[in-house]
């Protein structure tokens, strides 16, 4: 289980918590990957049990991914956001469907969904291109919680960046190379603290949706 965490004091404790009570009975470990906070967030998630991983200066989404992704000693490896907004207690639910998939995502398509409403056309948009792009229709781009084979982040290390835009990019690989990928609706929960995304991301989302799905179609070739 990797948890990314930058400055997220507020909700790591309860977060780590949940996790570790979803995976109870599993064999696991819980990393979190503290992307040079400037608050308590590396004791508080050390103090709850968790490995943490500290990286000196904050780096970004994707790179914090990619580092507890390498440090992890398991086959599957499950992600989630540290804003306490994913519900950790579906997890049992999307191991039942591997190893059947390669991934699995917890879509945000539940009944009960706290997604800002300013956000909500232009992540539409998004999704909307990114389907159109891919071929296949995703209802959930960028989902913060999913589980996934560690092999296949390995697969695409060349692709995934850094940033926030590290889930949309291994959904469009995941679907582009045809690996089976299952979307599980779930309930998503209004984040504890401060959100790190802002409106004027989108446009970098849609440049990126077409510059990933141009270079996986070359790939193909």
């Amino acid at each position: 289980m990797v948890i990314p965490a930058y400055n997220e004091e507020r909700g790591i404790t309860a977060g780590v918590h949940a996790v570790q009570q979803a995976l109870a009975g599993w064999e696991h470990e819980v990393i979190v990957v503290d992307d040079g906070s400037t608050d308590a967030t590396a004791r508080l998630a050390e103090e709850s049990g968790a490995q943490v991983l500290r990286l000196e200066t904050n780096r970004g989404y994707g790179a914090a991914l990619k580092a507890g992704i390498a440090r992890a000693k398991h086959e599957w490896v499950a992600i989630i956001d540290a804003d306490g907004t994913y519900p950790a207690s579906e997890l049992p639910r999307m191991f039942e469907h591997l190893p059947a998939n390669d991934m699995v995502v917890g879509a945000r398509t539940g009944s009960e969904v706290h997604d800002p409403l300013v956000r909500r056309p232009a992540k539409w948009v998004l999704r909307k291109l990114a389907s159109k792009l891919a071929g296949s229709e995703i209802p959930d781009l960028n989902s913060g919680l999913r589980v996934i084979r560690k092999s296949r982040v390995d697969e695409f290390a060349e692709l995934l960046p850094s940033g926030f835009s590290f889930t949309t990019t291994i959904t469009l690989a995941m679907i582009s190379r045809g690996y089976p990928v299952l979307y599980l609706p779930i309930n998503y929960a209004k984040r504890v603290g401060e959100s790190k995304i802002r409106p004027s991301h989108a446009f970098r989302f849609a440049v990126l949706i077409v510059k990933t799905t141009r270079r996986l179609r070359r790939m193909k070739k």
